[in-house]
């Protein structure tokens, strides 16, 4: 059953009143407390992660320009991807000088993922991954250590897994670039810490994140689009060994962002704009399914669209150029025959 604009939008309003009702009830819990036992004055840690999801689903259906940058002793790589999101569902697209590399979506069931090097589009469980490149719930940008396709703002911050807490604590309250941010620390039963600094007071933001106990990430967030409040603008992340060296460094910058409504075709095989004979496949059942003719999936076998290359363009364009001087010329040798 789909879901119209108005019922999005009541949803959404819903999310947004619930996030500021946690909000408050942290406040006042903080401000009722007596000072003779300091941690009591410390709001609840799980309200405060409570609060962060419902932030964070809350995000309206969004159109965003996200460049990622990783950088190592070795190399720079940079990518920029077009990103769409609508609750769950994303679509990730991957270009280089002007040509698709991959066009990836999650409609909220399977992946379905095209690149351009293999010429051929597959169908994925979530679990199977995106096949290389990035297809993360754009939503939880600055709020997890590892961006896998299965997590998404309905099931992070550890919902449903919550027994295997062996320590959740609010540490105190800290500044972080002029922000008052709650240290909530969480450590789970196989030892391994989350570390979170969380603004409730500016919709459950979050600031800073350290996670792991051998192997670490570090990350900070930097709020600095009021156009755009609901996601960090820049998320400057760090991986490190156990010993202390940095693996690698990496950023992720919305150079572009805002909301945006999409039509259902946007999350199906039909809006790729795949050309026609693309090979389609179950990845997960290692099936052939079939060509794409240009509307659907056919079993018969379509042959692809194929432009001419550069060099027979260029043939082209000179044999037609020649062409047109040879009649030039015999235009001109045929009028000075006329002339007495």
């Amino acid at each position: 059953m789909s879901i119209t604009w108005q019922q999005r939008q009541l949803g959404t309003s819903f999310l947004l009143a619930l996030s500021l009702y946690i909000s408050c009830k942290i406040q006042l819990k903080a401000q009722s407390q007596t000072s003779e036992d300091t941690s009591n004055d410390y709001p609840d840690p799980i309200a405060l992660l409570d609060g962060v999801i419902a932030a964070r689903v809350a995000i309206p259906p969004s159109s965003l320009k996200l460049e990622i940058v990783t950088e190592d002793n070795v190399s720079i790589h940079t990518n920029t991807y077009q990103v769409d999101f609508e609750r769950e569902r994303r679509r990730y697209r991957l270009e280089k000088d002007g040509k698709k590399i991959y066009d990836g979506i999650y409609n909220g069931q399977q992946v379905i993922s095209y690149r351009i090097e293999s010429k051929e589009a597959e169908f994925r469980d979530i679990i199977d991954g995106s096949g290389g490149y990035s297809l993360f719930d754009p939503r939880l940008l600055g709020s997890v250590s590892v961006y896998s396709p299965r997590t998404n703002a309905e099931n992070f911050m550890y919902q449903g897994q919550r027994e295997r807490f062996t320590t959740i604590e609010t540490k105190g309250k800290v500044e972080i670039d002029g922000n008052d941010a709650w240290h909530v620390r969480i450590v789970t039963d196989g030892e391994y810490p989350l570390d979170l600094w969380i603004d409730p007071s500016r919709n459950f933001r979050i600031y800073k994140m350290i996670a792991g106990a051998f192997r670490v990430t570090k990350s900070i967030s930097f709020y600095e689009n009021d156009r755009y409040p609901w996601l960090p603008r820049k998320v400057i992340e760090d991986y490190f060994e156990a010993n202390g060296s940095l693996i690698y460094h990496r950023t992720r910058t919305l150079l572009e962002a805002e909301e945006k409504d999409f039509p259902a075709s946007h999350w199906t095989l039909a809006g790729m704009d795949l050309p026609r004979g693309t090979v389609i496949s179950d990845y997960s059942k290692a099936e052939r399914l079939g060509y794409w003719d240009g509307e659907k999936i056919s079993k018969e076998f379509v042959p692809r669209d194929r432009k001419p290359s550069r060099k027979t363009q260029w043939t082209f364009i000179l044999s037609l150029a020649v062409l047109i001087t040879v009649i030039f010329w015999i235009g001109m040798l045929k009028k000075q025959k006329k002339q007495p």
